[in-house]
């Protein structure tokens, strides 16, 4: 069976973006999985290791701390753009978190002290 990368993307939500680097959580997630259900599994199982809470913070202005608890996107290989972009962590099926970034990152992120 052949893996499909599946896009969970984080809102914006009080003014910055949760990150921590252990677990992969960032403004873009991408999970390497076999089908949507084992990428929603693996994501729950993200969220329940964050704190439920923490990871489902919202603001009455800027709305739910993620836009969806399913995939907005689905990809064959792990899209070009994803390998540039500061603010994608990539969960491989293995488990094996890559996160890109760069020294100078002007997005405002609030990291995990797990």
């Amino acid at each position: 069976m052949e893996t499909k990368f599946y896009l969970f993307r984080q809102n914006n939500s009080g003014g910055y973006f949760l990150r921590d680097s252990k677990l992969g959580v960032d403004a873009n997630m991408l999970i390497e999985a076999n089908s949507e259900v084992d990428a929603e599994d693996i994501f729950a199982k993200i969220e329940d290791e964050y704190g439920e809470y923490s990871f489902n913070e919202s603001c009455d202005c800027c709305g739910d701390r993620w836009y969806s608890h399913e995939p907005d996107e689905v990809f064959d290989d792990i899209p070009t753009w994803a390998l540039e972009d500061r603010s994608t962590s990539i969960i491989m099926l293995s488990g094996k978190v890559i996160t890109i970034r760069e020294e100078e990152d002007s997005m405002r992120y609030q990291d995990s002290i797990n």
